[in-house]
């Protein structure tokens, strides 16, 4: 009980958190220069079904939520509001806000503003700590389940999703290179800014809440 009220006090900023990793990605898919791997994964599957670009982003992480439970990854409260809103929120600015433009001097603007706010956004979510994105979570399942290091695993599974990305119409460009190469350092800076170890830190799971309410009962 006592990790779910302090965890509910962090949705806030949460939000705001989501709020800027999905204009961030908005922006990035808006300068039509490319996107990350998973980025060309939701809209290579957007432009082959017509389904929204935010609705695959959630319609994905629902399916890799599933896989991440049966490799005994489990969520945590981030984890499902990850799903529901950054979608969301990316399909609002989609309407919203004026798209697309094919002036480079703009294009390359909102590239490398939307990779710095989304890895803002990422970095808020993660200093939450409240559940890890469900991509993270099949990262390590996968790794546990093979026994393949995620140093390896991760890259795999994104070359993998990129070409799948790309085969279905999603952009690959020079974008896609900077974004691969930059955003890790990007997300790092922030972290660093707000003296951040992510590397000690552990996200909490559904199932730690019962834990503490099993050892309240056990103390009582």
């Amino acid at each position: 009980m006592i990790y779910v009220i302090e965890d509910l006090k962090k949705i806030p900023i949460l939000l705001v958190g989501f709020a800027f990793l999905a204009f961030g990605l908005f922006l990035m898919k808006e300068s039509l220069l490319g996107l990350s791997s998973w980025g060309v994964f939701h809209l290579g599957i957007s432009k082959a079904t017509g389904i929204s670009f935010g609705r695959v982003i959630q319609i994905v992480g629902i399916i890799i939520l599933v896989l991440s439970v049966a490799l005994k990854i489990y969520p945590g409260i981030g984890t499902i509001l990850n799903i529901v809103f950054i979608g969301m929120f990316v399909d609002w600015f989609d309407q919203f806000i004026p798209q697309e433009t094919d002036h480079i001097i703009i294009q390359y603007a909102l590239l490398l503003l939307g990779m710095v706010i989304t890895s803002y956004g990422r970095a808020l979510y993660i200093m939450c700590e409240i559940g890890k994105g469900p991509r993270d979570g099949l990262f390590i399942g996968l790794t546990r389940m093979t026994g393949i290091s995620v140093k390896y695993m991760k890259p795999m599974i994104e070359i993998l999703v990129l070409l799948i990305g790309f085969l279905m119409g999603g952009i690959v460009r020079e974008g896609t290179l900077i974004v691969t190469l930059c955003s890790g350092y990007v997300l790092h800076f922030f972290f660093k800014i707000h003296r951040y170890d992510p590397k000690t830190a552990k996200q909490r799971q559904f199932k730690d809440y019962f834990k503490s309410s099993r050892l309240i009962k056990g103390r009582s």
